[in-house]
């Protein structure tokens, strides 16, 4: 079985190569088999179609790792940050935003 490299050009959506049917969760009834393998360590099973070579997969994911810690708290929008482009003829816009605390990359405009 091959695994197809998936890529994506800068600004553009991923899309797999094998859409998802329907994913189970490790209670639901689909989910019985797998989760007499690994019952602690099921996340959840998926099932995909290759429409190119007429076949259907069945994925899992799996816990593999578990220490104690604490989890990060979820950041807010204002936290993460926007990307804006701004214009390269427009240096008074871009010294307002450097002036609150943003970060020009020339590179990307943003």
């Amino acid at each position: 079985m091959t695994n197809p490299t998936v890529r994506a050009h800068e600004g553009q959506r991923l899309r797999h190569p094998m859409p998802i049917r329907f994913t189970l969760h490790p209670p639901q009834d689909g989910a019985k088999q797998m989760r007499a393998h690994s019952s602690d360590q099921l996340v959840w099973v998926r099932y995909r179609d290759d429409g190119q070579r007429q076949k259907r997969f069945k994925t899992v994911a799996l816990i593999v790792e578990e220490r104690d810690g604490h989890p990060h708290p979820p950041q807010r929008a204002a936290e993460r940050g926007v990307q804006r482009r701004v214009a390269l003829p427009e240096v008074g816009v871009r010294q307002q935003v450097k002036g609150v605390g943003g970060r020009w990359n020339p590179q990307r405009g943003v």
